[in-house]
């Protein structure tokens, strides 16, 4: 039941998302135009994604406006492999939609940067491999 409810609302957020913005492909590509920029901080962050979960604490040390900032638990997942779904401004804000999957799950989250700091990273959803 929960899983089936986070995956409405991530279907409602996209559809929400795609509705105001250019729709991309799953590689990022806008359709029809050129390939979406990819801040370099945005760049380096999501090279770091090696599939431990030391690798990904080290880069929100480096990245990470200061200690109080809510990362939902990111740090604590092994993930690698992680994909820009969209960018968007928001309020100022750089918003990157990425997904990254670990050995069961591919999670979807946002994550808030301004001026090459992280302000903020919000879990959107996840679901087991192979669904």
């Amino acid at each position: 039941m929960k899983y089936m409810l986070c995956m409405v609302l991530y279907a409602l957020c996209v559809y929400h998302l795609n509705a105001q913005t250019n729709i991309k492909s799953d590689s990022g590509t806008l359709l029809g135009t050129q390939r979406a920029e990819i801040a370099q901080p945005m760049q380096t962050f999501m090279n770091s994604f090696n599939g431990t979960r030391a690798s990904i604490a080290q880069a929100l040390n480096t990245f990470k406006e200061n200690d109080n900032i809510d990362t939902e638990n990111i740090e604590n997942k092994d993930l690698g492999t992680p994909l820009v779904d969209d960018h968007i401004l928001e309020n100022g804000y750089d918003v990157y939609f990425i997904r990254a999957s670990d050995n069961n799950y591919t999670y979807t989250y946002q994550v808030y940067w301004k001026a090459g700091k992280i302000l903020k990273i919000h879990q959107l959803a996840y679901r087991a491999k192979g669904y």
